[in-house]
């Protein structure tokens, strides 16, 4: 009985070994319409139109317009910056 079995066993991985990988139905890859949603909705974020397919790359973002600063002042002016928007959001939940 428990060599019965085993060919059964043996023969039913035999005949599932032998099958290849099922084919995918034919069709637009589905992450290349992802990247192109994608790319989509960050132009219209930016509003820059949107990179056409093979025409390379999207231009880069500008840069802001601030002068450069030393580290030391740009610090600090991210410090008051910071401390306005919490005095801000402090004076709105009260």
């Amino acid at each position: 009985m428990l060599a019965g079995s085993a060919a059964g066993a043996l023969a039913f991985w035999r005949k599932h070994q032998r099958r290849g990988p099922e084919e995918l139905p034919a069709g637009p890859d589905p992450a290349e319409e992802l990247r192109a949603k994608l790319a989509a909705s960050k132009a219209a974020a930016v509003g820059v139109p949107p990179v056409e397919e093979g025409l390379g790359e999207a231009p880069p973002e500008p840069l802001s317009e601030a002068p450069a600063l030393d580290p030391e002042t740009r610090r600090r002016a991210v410090h008051k910056e910071t401390r306005a928007s919490m005095e801000e959001l402090g004076s709105a939940d009260a």
